[in-house]
Formats: C-alpha cells, sequence, structure tokens
C-alpha cells in the first residue's frame, strides 16, 4: 500500500500479534510518525474514531471486527485519512462496501505468522464477490495444491502454500509440528509453509478464501487452535469427549464447547469448566458456552459433523436436560431434530427457544399428523411447547375420541385436465382482467460466485422441469371453464447475458434494468408454462441466476425449494453421482382436486362461520395517503429496505421466548401498534400470507398454496405490549386453525360489494418470510440469494420481515409500497419508526401501548429544534398600544384608504382615540365585547382601533352573514354594544342593546377629546372573539387575547416581513382571523393598509384592477381567491412582490402558476 515521510500510522495492536510489527515498525523505517493507541481507545469505536480525527491520521491497519465496531459507533473518517488496510481475518464484502462508501483506499492484507505478516496483499474495488486475497508481496510466491501435493488447476480448491524469503524457521520446541507445517519447496528454493487455508485462483489470477482444512480458526483477529482448547478440556477429569467449534459471524462470533461426561448420567458445570481453562488458556480462548451431550452428530462416514454443531443452538435456556421418557417423546423429539437441525433435544426444553418458528412448527404438526394418524391443532404446540407437555396431549388425545382426519391427498392418473385451485382461479381471473400486468409475477435471483459449468446447468433445468410439473403446466378453457394441463415435455426460454464489457460501477444498473425487463414482459399462460429464466455474467467466476414466474404455478416457498432442487440436481451432475432427491408423489394437480372434493358442504361452513364472526362490522384501515386514491387500484410500486441490527434480533427473540410467542407474533404486534399509531384506529387489519403448508404431502411441490389470512386485533383499552402480545398470539394461532379456507372464497362469500380501488378486507400486508434457501455451496461454487428492487405493489403497501439464523444473512425489513398512494421519503420514515417501535417494545414489554412513541432519537431532536422559536416581544403590549407606537414615529405617513378616503396615522390616532373615550362613557371595560357590524371601509379600521383602546374586544359581524347567526353571536358574547353605520341599521340582526352608528352620531362622537387615551386593559385581556363553525350546529366562540397576537405579529414582521415602504391590499372579511394580520401588521409596522369591499374581493377582475391601481406590494388571500384572479388571465402586477396563501391547503400547481407571476410565496 505505501507509506511516506508524510503519512501519521495509528497503531492499535497488541505486540502479542505480529502485525504490531508492522505498525511500528513500517513508519519508523520510512521517516513517518506512528501514534499508539491505549488499549482502552482501541476497544471503545468512539473513542477511538475521536483519536483517528484528533492525530490526524493517514493510515491505519486493523481487523475487520476493529473497522466494524467505528461503523457502529457512526463514525466517519476525516479527510486526512488516505488509506484502510484490513487483515487478521476475513474481510466480508459487506463490511468492505462501508469502508469504499466512504472513500477510503481499501486494501486487504493476508498472511499467517508463520512467513512474516503478510504474504499477499489487495487493493478493494467496489463489486458484488468475494474480496480476494490478491497477490503475493515481493520475493513471496503462492501455490495452491490438490490432495495429491500438485498445483491445482485455476477454479479448483486446495491448499494455499507460501514459499519465499518470509517463511518462518519453524516451532521453537515442536520438531514435529514443524517438520508437518514446513516442507521443502518441489517448485523451487527454499521451504513451504502449509497454511491449512483451503482457496482457489480465479481465472483472473485473483485468490479467493474458501476456509479452513483444519480447526485452526480466526475470532475478532486472534488465531485459535481449537484442538488446543479440545485437549485441554479432555484434561477435565469428568470430561471424556470435547468438541469446540466457532458459532455465529463477525461480532457475533463465539467459541462453542461440546462435552460428553466421564459418567453416564452426570451433569457437568460449565461455569466450572471454564474457570479449569481459565487456569491455562488466555481469555480469548475460552468458550462462552458448554453444552453437554450424550453423544456428538455423526456425517455419513461415520465422522463428527462439526458444521452441524456449529449451527446448533446453545442460548442459555436451551440445556438438553431429561432424555425423552416414552415412545411418544421419542417421536417428538426425533421430528424436533429433524424440522430444527438439533443435535439433541430434552423433554422439557421449549420448542421456540430452540429457534422453532409458525412455519416449521406447521411442519412438526403435520409430521406428527402422518406418524399418529391424529388432527392435532397448531396450537397445542403453542399451549405446550415442551416435548413433555405436547407428548402428554398427544396421549390426551388419543384416550379421547379422535378427530376425523382430513383424507389423503392421493396421485391421479394422468390422463385429463385438471380443475384449478381457488388460489389459481383467482390468479386465472386477475390475469384475464390485465394480462400485461406484471404485479402477480415472481422473479427471484441467486449470485453465484466460482466456476459455473452452462451445459450442466441447462441440463440441472431439464431435470427440474420433469421432477416438477408446475413447470410444465398451462391454463387453458374446457367447456367455458379453466384448466390446467401437464404438457409432456417443456424447453424453458433460458437466455445467457454477458455483462462483463460493462464497466464494474454501471453493472448493477444494467443488471435491474434486465430484472426489470424480465419481470414486467407478459405470459401467455394459455400456451406456453408461465416462467422464464436468465443467466447474466457478470465476471469469469459470477453469474446471476434470474427465474421470473407466475404466481399461479408458483409461490415464495416454491422459490426456495426451485433454487434448493436446481443446485443439488447441477451439482449431482457435476459429480456424476447424481442428487439423489426425494421422490415427489404428488403435484400440484392432485391438491386442487382434493381441495375441491373436501372443502365444500360441513367443513365449508365450519370455516366460513369462524371468518363471519371474526370480519363482523370490521372497518376499512384508514391509513393516511399522501396522493388521492385512484378509482381503479394501480400496482406501480418501489421499495425500502432495513436491515435489522444483531442486538434487535436478540431482543425479539429475547421477548417471545419470555412470553411464548413466535418472533413472528412480536413484530406483527409491533406493526399492528404502528397502524394504530398512524390512523388512531384501535380495530386494526392487515393481511398475512400463510404458506399453507401445513401437510407433509405438499411440502416439496411447486405451486401456488400460500393463502392470504385477515388478521383482525383490538388494541382498545391501552392494554401493555405484554397484553398486546397475548391478544396477538390468540388472534393468529384462531385464524392458523381456520387456514384451510382459500381467500378467494371468503372474497367470493362474504364481500357483497367490490371496491375496485382496492383489495378486499385488507390494503396492507405483513409477512415474514422464513426462506427455505439458504446459501450454500456446491463443487467450489457458491449460491446466495440476491436483492433488487421491485417496480410493483400488489396492496397499498406490504412490509416483508426476515429473521435470518444463517451466518451470512441480514435480518431485513423490505417495504413495497405503492407509489400512486406513496411518496418514497414517506415509507423511509415509516421503515425507520417500525424499527425504533420495535425497539421499545423489547426493551421493556410492561409498558401501555400509548407510552410508546414511533419517533425515533433524531426526529425528536428535529422538532425541538423545529420548535426552538424563542423571540423577544413586547410582551406587555396591547395591540392598539403598539399601534400608537408607530403612530407617534410616522404620523403622516397613509395608514389606511378604502380609495374613497384616506387617514394617516396621526389622523387614525386622533379619531380612534375620540371614539375610545366615547365608548368608555357607555360603560365599556376590558373583556367586554362590543359588535362591530360594518361594510368594508375606513370606518370599520377606526371602530376596530377605538373597542381595543377603549380596553373592551371587538366581536366582528359581517352583513353578509345571515341575520339569525349574527343575533346567536351577540346573545351568546353577551354584547352590550353594537357599532354599525346608518345604511345598514335597517338590516341589522335582533339586538338588545345599544346601536352607535359611525356616521350618524359621529359628531356627538367627536366632542370626545382626542387625547391619548388610557384603559384597564393588559396583554392578559382579550383583544377578539372569533366564531366558528360548531359540531352542535351553534358557531362557538373563540377568546383572543392580546399577548397571542402581539407575538404573532412581531414573528410576521420577519417573516414573512413587511416594511414601511409597503403596501398591503386587505381583502378578507373581519369574520376570519386572518384579517387580523391584513389590518394590524401594517398598521403596526408603518406600512400602508387598503381596505377593498366585498364587491371587489369576490371579482378577480375588479381585483386585479384594485392591485394596479393601489400598487399594492402585499396581499394575502386563500387558493380560492388566488385561482379566481388567475382564471381571469392576470399576469401578475408590477408592484406586487410578496403572496401570502393560507385558509386552506395551496397545492402545488396553484404554487406553482402563482411563481409565474415573478412573486415570493408564502403557504399561511
Amino acid at each position: 500500500p505505501g507509506l511516506a515521510t508524510t503519512d501519521s500510522l495509528l497503531a492499535v495492536t497488541t505486540l502479542a500479534f505480529d502485525i504490531s510489527v508492522l505498525e511500528l515498525f513500517l513508519p519508523l523505517t520510512v521517516g513517518a510518525r506512528v501514534v499508539i493507541a491505549p488499549e482502552a481507545t482501541s476497544r471503545d469505536g468512539r473513542l477511538l474514531g475521536q483519536l483517528l480525527a484528533a492525530e490526524a491520521i493517514t493510515v491505519m491497519q486493523a481487523t475487520p471486527a476493529t473497522w466494524a465496531m467505528l461503523l457502529a459507533a457512526n463514525w466517519r473518517p476525516a479527510p486526512h485519512l488516505r488509506r484502510a488496510l484490513v487483515g487478521g481475518e476475513r474481510l466480508p464484502r459487506a463490511l468492505a462496501a462501508e469502508l469504499l462508501a466512504l472513500d477510503l483506499a481499501l486494501w486487504n492484507m493476508y498472511g499467517p505468522t508463520e512467513t512474516t505478516i503478510w504474504s499477499a496483499v489487495a487493493r478493494v474495488e467496489p463489486g458484488a464477490g468475494p474480496v480476494s486475497l490478491g497477490r503475493p508481496i515481493a520475493n513471496t510466491q503462492l501455490y495452491v495444491l490438490d490432495g495429491n501435493g500438485g498445483l491445482a488447476p485455476a477454479g479448483l480448491p486446495g491448499e494455499l502454500c507460501i514459499g519465499g524469503l518470509g517463511v518462518a524457521r519453524g516451532y521453537r520446541g515442536r520438531p514435529e509440528l514443524t517438520a508437518e507445517r514446513f516442507t521443502a519447496n518441489p517448485f523451487g528454493e527454499g521451504r513451504l509453509y502449509h497454511t491449512g487455508d483451503i482457496v482457489r485462483f480465479s481465472t483472473a489470477g485473483e485468490l479467493l478464501f474458501l476456509g479452513r482444512a483444519d480447526n485452526q480458526v480466526k475470532l475478532r483477529g486472534y488465531r485459535i487452535e481449537l484442538a488446543e482448547i479440545e485437549h485441554q478440556l479432555l484434561r477435565h477429569p469428568d470430561v471424556a469427549q470435547a468438541i469446540v467449534v466457532i458459532q455465529g459471524a463477525g461480532e457475533a462470533a463465539r467459541l462453542a464447547a461440546f462435552v460428553i461426561p466421564a459418567r453416564a448420567g452426570s451433569r457437568l458445570d460449565g461455569a466450572a469448566l471454564g474457570q479449569f481453562l481459565a487456569q491455562t488458556l488466555p481469555g480469548y480462548m475460552v468458550p462462552g458456552l458448554f453444552t453437554q451431550l450424550e453423544s456428538f452428530p455423526q456425517t455419513p462416514n461415520r465422522k463428527i459433523d462439526r458444521r452441524r454443531l456449529a449451527q446448533f443452538d446453545l442460548s442459555p435456556d436451551t440445556a438438553a436436560g431429561d432424555a425423552p421418557a416414552n415412545e411418544t417423546e421419542e417421536l417428538i423429539a426425533g421430528i424436533w431434530q429433524d424440522v430444527l437441525h438439533v443435535a439433541e433435544i430434552g423433554r422439557r426444553q421449549n420448542f421456540f427457544s430452540l429457534g422453532g418458528h409458525s412455519l416449521l412448527a406447521t411442519q412438526v404438526m403435520s409430521r406428527l399428523q402422518v406418524a399418529t394418524g391424529l388432527e392435532i391443532p397448531l396450537a397445542d404446540l403453542f399451549r405446550e411447547p415442551t416435548v413433555a407437555g405436547l407428548a402428554g396431549l398427544i396421549e390426551s388425545g388419543r384416550r379421547a375420541e379422535p378427530a376425523q382426519p382430513l383424507p389423503p391427498i392421493q396421485p391421479l392418473p394422468r390422463d385429463r385436465a385438471f380443475p384449478l385451485a381457488y388460489a389459481q382461479e383467482r390468479m386465472w381471473f386477475l390475469h384475464q382482467l390485465a394480462p400485461d400486468n406484471a404485479a402477480y409475477h415472481i422473479p427471484t435471483a441467486v449470485s453465484v460466485t466460482g466456476p459455473q459449468d452452462e451445459p450442466r446447468w441447462r441440463a440441472a433445468i431439464d431435470l427440474m422441469i420433469q421432477r416438477h410439473e408446475g413447470l410444465r403446466t398451462i391454463f387453458r378453457l374446457e367447456n367455458e371453464h379453466p384448466v390446467q394441463e401437464i404438457l409432456p415435455d417443456f424447453v424453458a426460454p433460458y437466455q445467457l447475458i454477458d455483462l462483463t464489457p460493462v464497466p464494474d460501477a454501471e453493472q448493477d444498473d444494467q443488471l435491474q434494468q434486465i430484472i426489470d425487463y424480465y419481470v414486467q414482459q407478459p405470459f401467455d399462460i394459455a400456451t406456453t408454462p408461465a416462467w422464464r429464466m436468465a443467466t447474466i455474467k457478470l465476471a469469469a467466476e459470477h453469474h446471476v441466476l434470474l427465474v421470473v414466474v407466475h404466481h399461479i404455478i408458483f409461490d415464495q416457498w416454491s422459490a426456495g425449494l426451485f433454487w434448493n432442487d436446481l443446485v443439488l440436481l447441477y451439482e449431482g451432475l457435476l459429480t456424476a453421482d447424481g442428487a439423489n432427491l426425494p421422490a415427489v408423489p404428488v403435484q400440484y394437480p392432485d391438491f386442487a382436486v382434493w381441495q375441491r372434493e373436501w372443502l365444500q358442504g360441513e367443513a365449508l361452513a365450519q370455516m366460513l362461520g369462524y371468518w363471519r364472526e371474526q370480519l363482523r362490522d370490521v372497518a376499512t384501515l384508514t391509513f393516511p395517503t399522501d396522493r388521492p386514491r385512484p378509482p381503479m387500484q394501480t400496482f406501480n410500486g418501489d421499495m425500502v429496505l432495513r436491515e435489522i441490527p444483531a442486538d434487535l434480533v436478540g431482543r425479539i427473540r429475547a421477548t417471545g421466548r419470555a412470553e411464548n410467542v413466535t418472533h413472528f407474533m412480536v413484530m406483527l404486534a409491533a406493526f399492528n401498534l404502528l397502524l394504530q399509531k398512524y390512523t388512531d384506529q384501535q380495530d386494526v387489519v392487515v393481511g398475512v400470507p400463510v404458506a399453507n403448508r401445513h401437510r407433509l404431502a405438499v411440502e416439496n411441490i411447486i405451486g401456488t398454496f400460500v393463502n392470504s389470512l385477515v388478521m383482525r386485533s383490538d388494541l382498545s383499552g391501552d392494554p401493555t405490549f405484554n397484553e398486546l402480545l397475548a391478544r396477538t398470539r390468540t388472534v393468529t394461532l384462531d385464524a392458523y386453525a381456520h387456514q384451510e379456507l382459500p381467500f378467494e372464497k371468503l372474497v367470493e362469500e362474504l364481500q357483497t360489494t367490490r371496491d375496485f380501488s382496492r383489495t378486499p378486507f385488507f390494503q396492507i400486508m405483513f409477512n415474514m418470510v422464513n426462506a427455505p434457501f439458504e446459501p450454500i455451496s456446491a463443487a467450489g461454487t457458491d449460491f446466495s440469494v440476491r436483492e433488487f428492487s421491485r417496480q410493483v405493489s400488489q396492496f397499498d403497501f406490504s412490509v416483508t420481515t426476515s429473521i435470518s439464523t444463517h451466518r451470512s444473512l441480514k435480518s431485513l425489513v423490505t417495504i413495497e409500497y405503492n407509489t400512486d398512494l406513496f411518496a418514497g421519503d414517506t415509507m423511509e420514515r415509516l421503515a425507520d419508526h417500525y424499527l425504533e417501535l420495535l425497539s421499545q417494545v423489547t426493551a421493556d414489554a410492561a409498558k401501555p401501548i400509548s407510552a410508546y412513541t414511533v419517533l425515533t432519537n433524531q426526529e425528536q431532536q428535529q422538532l425541538a429544534r423545529w420548535n426552538e422559536t424563542a423571540l423577544a416581544y413586547p410582551d406587555a403590549s396591547c395591540l392598539h398600544t403598539l399601534f400608537s407606537g408607530q403612530a407617534a414615529q410616522t404620523p403622516d405617513r397613509i395608514a389606511v384608504t378604502d380609495g374613497q378616503q384616506q387617514l394617516t396615522y396621526a389622523e387614525l390616532e386622533t379619531r380612534t382615540n375620540q371614539l375610545a373615550r366615547f365608548l368608555q362613557g357607555k360603560g365599556v371595560r376590558p373583556d367586554m365585547f362590543v359588535g362591530l357590524y360594518t361594510e368594508r371601509h375606513v370606518d370599520m379600521v377606526v371602530g376596530l382601533l377605538g373597542i381595543l383602546k377603549a380596553g373592551a374586544a371587538y366581536l366582528p359581524l359581517d352583513p353578509a352573514f345571515p341575520a339569525d347567526r349574527l343575533a346567536y353571536m351577540l346573545e351568546d358574547s353577551a354584547a352590550t354594544l353594537m357599532l354599525t353605520e346608518s345604511k345598514l341599521v335597517e338590516f341589522a340582526p335582533e339586538f338588545a342593546g345599544e346601536m352607535i352608528c359611525l356616521d350618524r352620531d359621529w359628531p356627538q362622537i367627536t366632542a370626545s377629546s382626542h387625547a391619548p387615551v388610557t384603559s384597564a386593559a393588559t396583554a392578559t385581556n382579550l383583544a377578539y372573539i372569533i366564531y366558528t363553525s360548531g359540531s352542535t350546529g351553534k358557531p362557538k366562540g373563540v377568546l383572543l387575547q392580546h399577548q397571542g397576537v402581539v407575538n404573532f405579529l412581531t414573528s410576521m414582521r420577519q417573516q414573512p416581513g413587511l416594511t414601511v415602504d409597503d403596501t398591503l391590499l386587505a381583502v378578507t372579511t373581519l369574520s376570519f382571523d386572518i384579517s387580523v394580520l391584513e389590518v394590524f401588521l401594517p398598521l403596526t409596522t408603518g406600512a400602508k393598509l387598503v381596505v377593498v369591499s366585498k364587491e371587489i374581493s369576490a371579482d378577480g377582475w375588479l381585483l386585479a384592477e384594485a392591485l394596479t391601481e393601489h400598487q399594492a406590494t402585499v396581499m394575502q388571500a386563500t387558493p380560492v381567491t388566488w385561482s379566481m384572479l388567475i382564471d381571469t388571465g392576470w399576469q401578475g402586477t408590477a408592484s406586487l412582490r410578496k403572496v401570502l396563501c393560507g385558509g386552506e391547503a395551496l397545492s402545488r400547481e396553484l404554487a406553482n402558476q402563482i411563481l409565474a407571476r415573478n412573486v415570493e410565496l408564502w403557504n399561511m
């Protein structure tokens, strides 16, 4: 990688490991600077990040675990950090991608201690395959040897052996081990070190790490001989046999020890064994967990199956305990071992603590049904999740009157076409409605790393077509009814697409385009089996296999089955041993006939009875959308992806164990709570797909078995999350017990009216994928699922979760959403809110659900920042005192005009003082209401200010309002005075108080002094009352104080802002509170107020003329008024610089139209 005198290297490695030699001596031999990190700092991501920045570090070498620790602490490199060197253990591609995204030069360093620190280096570039070990350093040779000691061809695995100047002398005092590991170099001078690492050369000459040949492993940078730990365990007098393995990966990796006691029936203490080992081994070599077994699992060739032990669940509560006590318990334990892949099962162990979930539970029950002949409800396993408890229920069932089991599915002669299953029938109907709709096309992709034999791959596809009839089935009409017909043979549409000429940076986009194209192409299901396949070549040894299948013959379970079978068939062809797959005794048409024959009469009535009661009076979930719902449902979509952190996965599992529920139930309950938070509805309905594979006979059939269950949850009464989990468990198990009723039949029987804008019963789907297809290796080639974006959505949105148990798979939340309803950032927030809620409920499930929030810490801080609006304002002032102060500053400026008359600030001050004194003489005092019933002109403004200066609050009475409404407002407010004008008296509402005409009675008013007025009103007294519509049919009066209005005007002066040079055109009736801004903002700023009549404000042509005539610079109006103005062809007014819009929602279309008039637009 290079180092210069200008570099600063941070040393984080203990002297006990050879990498420290590089960290110390490389900088000191080139004139660079070395900074030694304290041990505590090197173990703390936050402190380490701070040190990197403080010391201006340019280079750091560390293990992948250390780099991952930094990233987990939200570290972002300072600009001076140029190179990241990674060594000590395998560099995962995902971690490499994260580091490369930080714009670092990334180097992968490989080398055992026995060959002097590093033997190979590789500059890591973006890509999808495993990170290369690179090429040898100077005076070093790398050889890949086969089992016979010869050179392995490129692409084939072998042991890595290293020669050159760096090879060590050997091991001190261990001549036998030295002779074993260090041998003469048959290809040149010197000796070779046999690393025990299994690697292969790619066709490009890059070295790829595959695994270890022996039991030497690396854990968080420490190299550990598992055999040494086993040897020390065997020194314990109570241990007869011991095996130590690595469980998990990355930060979750741990040492796990399995022991067999020396005396049968005795119990070994794991804590005591750990203390025993600590006497002779360093702490990092002491296993964290110990499990006692009666025997070790074995491979078919009678060797201990270490791989199976590495997958064994070692949760503290899963100790094997007592062995099964009778035949029934042995039967159950054997089935659990088969389904859970666990070596030993104790009679007191909990099924769900061992890694069981709903899907595996159905497999257990289907096997028990076949073995016992009893119909055993799935709920029994939840009620009694131990071997002993479940065995007791089964024995009780044998003694009781046994339930009539369902008839078995029988293979039928293939001499005719077959009816469609109910799910197929719905898919067929939807296809007829919209044959080009890709919403029900299921794409899956698998990433293939390693050599691929194309002819054998195609041969494996041909074998798959013969094995699974669904892959050669068409759907045609027979006697006006759809039927499925199995073709004797079929050549699948298959294409090899070469993207190797495309630059690496563009390959992902090209690949996504290919996937989109393949997904969007329609199927002709009447003439051709509804699936297609392609291989996309990205590099010589990196391919992506893509299959797109119509839902009418496929589901997600089928996808896992398809890839598992295909890979096994391919491997069998490569080895010439055959895949040895179990036969598929029945196929999908057999199931379709069985379903139609069974689901009728009493069985159908019983199922419908449950669902009819369950869905009685069900309400539509009104989840807020960003866009109006189209009249016909659309399927345009996009997706959002989030990784579930490992610690959260652990808490989800722990919560499930504590409450005796599956992690699916935990996540469904949290999701229902999320929907309740968003909708404020207590009755929450979502769809949940079930595999519907609870019959053993259908587990290995490719076909569309999946069924949608309507899950209705009650969140009323503010239960604790624990209580909500109990409710969710009941609802889920009841639904599972009645899952045989196809959703299509449920819609047909219970949905009386059909809304084509949405799916029946639910619009939101929640799913948990327990993917049967996990990453596997076959003949040196790795196969793993590849994620990609989908552009369709069958529902408003669907949330799919996956809790992975495989060390290389991530646990994910995926949201597919309809882009005609939702914006992407809305769904991004939804995903974050779901994870936040999951984090809270699993941290403390005893809180009432109202105590949880969906807001993340970042959002809460953001809301707090948005509300940091502290601003000094004249908190002791009243509206009228602000005006008087302004009048004293700008006495000669025009204050108000209506086009007929105008008043300066000094004139308006004088008149309003006289009116105030007159009103005080009538007994006006603070918090009294004085009605103002006038047309829109200058006297209206005089009346407003006069009432306020007198100390009272004004009650606006619009002459355009019905007289009865105005009379109610006068009566309700207990007003005793009303200001009006002569021409309105005969139209005035019924009023028992005194009316004062501002025109007729003005001579009496002017008899009062025009000197400044004082009143008892303070900032906390009322300024006005506004009546708004009430829910009872009567308007309700809203009481507003001076201080609130003064604060409002102070803020408005800053934004949108108003100056003494502005002219504001007021168009709003006083009966709406925005008139307060129109009147008082200019009058407390020194600006000019123009009051226009209601006739002008209601006529777009006249309003445009008024804007020009008065040279208005500011106008506030509702969107309706602005639309009216634009509809006249108004192109803007030269003087108008600010447009304020409020009172209702401002559409983007109208906003763009207004902005086109060259103005500053403010939404209020």
